[in-house]
């Protein structure tokens, strides 16, 4: 995992993301667990897994947020 910033708004709207997208599923998931939000986009699979329940735009939204808090 990084220390940086992974998820990124470009000019146009579009979310990207540093590493692949089961990385930041699993970064997300990591920040889920510290916080407790009402709402989990994840979800952690018996195997440990952590594993996306809603949509990437909102998972990698929810990401992004969380980074911008400084929270990375």
């Amino acid at each position: 995992m990084t220390g940086w910033i992974t998820a990124r708004v470009t000019g146009d709207g579009k979310i990207t993301y540093k590493d692949n997208y089961k990385d930041a599923v699993e970064r997300l998931c990591q920040l889920e667990d510290k916080h407790q939000p009402g709402e989990r986009y994840t979800i952690r699979l018996k195997d440990g897994t952590a594993f996306p329940r809603r949509g990437i735009e909102l998972v990698m939204g929810r990401l992004e947020h969380y980074e911008r808090m400084g929270e990375a």
